[in-house]
């Protein structure tokens, strides 16, 4: 890499691809912005295809790859998502996704209409941490949304993901399925999962609809003790992922 070949203008190639897969403009590609994740990323040998890096950013910590590309930090801060960027940025390939095909084995945490994205990357940051062997996105936002990227870490490298099936097909697919509700079910640490399972998890609102509920097959609740009347969908999927993971899958 020759640092004295800067990218300057917006309208460089790979600052209009940046800006282009940052917006989901460009199938099967992703962004990730910020140096933890991006060296994450590289020490995970993941599929990166650009490095981009402020001058300010390289002078405090060069990246040593022949993907890395110079910009000025200007155009870093016109690209960059977060306040405060950290001048790293990079173009990824979406990893392989979820072999649905070959789920006989194995603990599963599907969620169904969630959309806030930090939920999303935090539940696929603990399915990494706690060993589940996949996630499944049924109506939620993408995992793959700069937000949802930042909140996982790194994780969407090491989880397989599923976001192409709806509910009714992953319902289908012939494993025990758990759903989570507030209230009415078996209650969680008094059962026991089968291998396979699968967990599922409403959205931040409304929860699961009456039909998934009915289509699950039992129903489980977390008690509470306290004066809360609900649990975030990010807290309650880590309770119930704590709790699969005591299975030998």
């Amino acid at each position: 890499m020759n640092i004295n070949e800067i990218i300057i203008s917006k309208d460089n190639r790979l600052i209009k691809l940046y800006r282009q897969v940052s917006i989901a403009k460009q199938d099967g590609l992703f962004v990730l912005e910020g140096m933890r994740i991006v060296s994450d990323a590289l020490e995970s040998d993941a599929p990166l295809t650009h490095i981009l890096i402020t001058e300010q950013a390289h002078a405090k910590k060069p990246l040593c790859d022949p993907r890395v590309t110079v910009i000025s930090d200007a155009l870093g801060e016109k690209i960059a998502a977060t306040k405060g960027t950290q001048g790293v940025f990079a173009i990824a390939e979406k990893p392989a996704p979820l072999n649905v095909g070959s789920i006989n084995r194995g603990r599963y945490i599907v969620l169904c209409g969630l959309q806030d994205p930090g939920n999303v990357g935090t539940i696929i940051r603990t399915a990494d941490a706690l060993g589940l062997n996949g996630v499944f996105l049924a109506g939620s936002c993408s995992p793959f949304n700069p937000k949802a990227v930042r909140s996982a870490m790194g994780s969407v490298f090491r989880v397989p993901l599923c976001e192409t099936l709806d509910i009714a097909e992953i319902l289908a697919l012939g494993i025990s399925s758990y759903a989570a509700v507030v209230s009415g079910g078996e209650e969680l640490g008094t059962l026991s999962f089968n291998d396979p399972c699968m967990v599922v998890i409403g959205g931040e609102g409304n929860g699961l609809d009456e039909d998934t509920v009915n289509k699950c097959t039992k129903k489980v609740t977390v008690k509470m003790t306290g004066g809360a009347e609900s649990l975030n969908a990010a807290v309650t999927s880590a309770i119930f992922m704590w709790e699969l993971q005591k299975i030998k899958a």
